[in-house]
C-alpha cells in the first residue's frame, strides 16, 4: 500500500510504498487488549499494602465484658468492623508482571499500527533533522501536519537535538523505531513517523507471517465473529484505550433535514 509523505510545511511531497504486513494487517482486538493489559501491569510497582487485624497496633484487651451490657460481643477494637481496625482481603505487595511471547507482541504491534493507518491517524514525514534544539520549529511543524493533540513522533535513529526540542512540548513523545510498543501507539492521538523510521520498523516488524501466526489471526477472527454480543458491565482502562484507537467512525450523513424530507416525498 502507498501512504502520502508530508514535509514540515504540511505539503504532500510524494508517496511511500509501505509493507502491508505492518501497515495493513487485520486488527486483532482481543490480542491488543491482552498485550496492553500486560504492558500496563508491568509498569506497576506492586508496593500496595494494607494491615490486617494482627498487624494493627493496639487492641490488646477486651473492650467490654462479654455479657451484661446489652451490646454486641467484641474481642478487640482492632477488628475489621471497628474504625482504625484491620482490613479484610486488602491488597498485599505482589508482582503484576505478565510475560508476553515474542509472536504475540509482534502481532499486536502490527494490529496497533494498522489501526492507526486505517483511521488516518498515522502521518509520514520526509525528515525531522535538527542541528540544534528548536522547540518552536518542532511545534510549528507538528501543527502544519495536523498534529494538534497528543502526538507520538517515531524516528529512525535517536538524535539529542530532537529529543531536547520535544522535551518542553506537552503531550509529545519522541521514540526510536526499535522502541515501538502497543501502549504508546494506542495512547497518543496522532502517530508521526519519518520515512527512515518506516524503513527501520519494516526491517524489525514486517517480516513475512509464519504459518502459526496465520492460524492465530484466523482463530481470533473466528472467536470475534462467534462471540455473543454482551453489554459490558465495566470498561477498564485498557479496554477504553483499545476501543478509542480501533473503533472506526461511521461516515456522517451529509444530507440536510430538508433534503431528507424531499427524498421521502419522492418515494411516496
Amino acid at each position: 500500500m502507498e501512504l502520502p509523505i508530508h514535509n514540515s510545511k504540511g505539503e504532500i511531497v510524494g508517496q511511500a510504498e509501505v509493507a502491508d504486513v505492518l501497515f495493513g494487517a487485520p486488527i486483532n482486538r482481543p490480542l491488543l487488549h491482552q498485550v496492553l493489559v500486560a504492558q500496563l501491569g508491568n509498569h506497576r510497582a506492586g508496593t500496595h499494602s494494607t494491615k490486617t487485624r494482627a498487624e494493627v497496633s493496639g487492641g490488646g484487651r477486651k473492650p467490654r465484658p462479654q455479657k451484661g451490657t446489652g451490646r454486641a460481643r467484641q474481642g478487640s477494637i482492632r477488628s475489621p468492623q471497628w474504625k482504625g481496625g484491620g482490613v479484610v482481603f486488602g491488597p498485599r505487595p505482589r508482582s503484576h508482571y505478565r510475560g508476553i511471547p515474542k509472536k504475540m507482541r509482534r502481532l499486536a504491534l502490527r494490529s496497533a499500527i494498522s489501526s492507526r493507518t486505517g483511521s488516518q491517524e498515522l502521518i509520514l514525514l520526509d525528515s525531522l533533522a535538527m542541528d540544534v534544539p528548536k522547540t518552536q520549529e518542532l511545534r510549528i511543524a507538528l501543527k502544519n501536519i495536523g498534529a494538534y493533540r497528543s502526538t507520538l513522533v517515531v524516528i529512525g535513529e535517536p538524535t539529542p537535538a530532537l529529543a531536547l526540542s520535544a522535551r518542553n512540548l506537552p503531550r509529545v513523545r519522541v521514540l526510536p523505531a526499535d522502541r515501538l510498543n502497543v501502549e504508546d501507539v494506542l495512547r497518543y492521538h496522532r502517530v508521526v513517523m519519518t520515512v527512515d523510521a518506516v524503513r527501520k520498523a519494516e526491517e524489525l516488524w514486517a517480516r513475512p507471517l509464519t504459518k502459526r501466526e496465520h492460524e492465530l489471526a484466523a482463530e481470533a477472527e473466528v472467536a470475534v465473529a462467534e462471540a455473543p454480543v454482551r453489554r459490558p458491565r465495566r470498561t477498564t482502562k485498557a479496554a477504553a484505550v483499545v476501543s478509542e484507537a480501533v473503533d472506526e467512525v461511521a461516515p456522517a450523513d451529509e444530507t440536510t433535514p430538508a433534503e431528507q424530507g424531499e427524498q421521502t416525498e419522492d418515494k411516496e
